[in-house]
């Protein structure tokens, strides 16, 4: 994590004066564009497969981290990112095998090709664990 200069708070992203309390953990969720980077994409890929855990798993924790995590979660322009809970069901299209997580976990390079726009809602949710449960690991991604 770093400090952002305008509110000294323990921060992913330096912001601007969109904090209300000073005393707060702030995570500030990545934007469509720089999830869909393949050089992001890739690097995502790469850390969740490192994790050794089953998809399913995988699922639990990132609900687990997200739902309970005890600071604020925003988007970069400011407002709240909140879930509903349904988001994670809906961002993989109800399908609770959640097999697409095997084919993600099997990326091992950088290709040139972008993800789609419809992995958007499952690519933020897998950043944002990342972002709580491994900020070490997500300064990565970012690069």
């Amino acid at each position: 994590m770093t400090i952002c200069q305008t509110c000294k708070l323990d921060v992913f992203n330096p912001c601007g004066s969109h904090h209300a309390n000073n005393n707060e953990k702030l995570i500030v969720v990545a934007c469509d564009n720089e999830l869909r980077r393949p050089a992001h994409f890739a690097r995502m890929a790469i850390a969740c497969a490192n994790l050794n855990v089953s998809r399913r798993a995988f699922i639990n924790d990132i609900a687990n981290t997200i739902y309970l995590y005890q600071g604020s979660i925003r988007w970069p322009e400011g407002p709240d990112f909140t879930l509903k809970d349904t988001s994670i069901e809906d961002a993989f299209n109800d399908d609770l095998s959640f097999r697409w997580l095997s084919d993600f976990f099997r990326i091992r390079i950088e290709s040139q090709r972008k993800p789609q726009y419809r992995l958007i809602p499952r690519l933020r949710l897998i950043d944002t664990y990342f972002l709580i449960q491994h900020p070490t690991i997500s300064r990565h991604f970012y690069r």
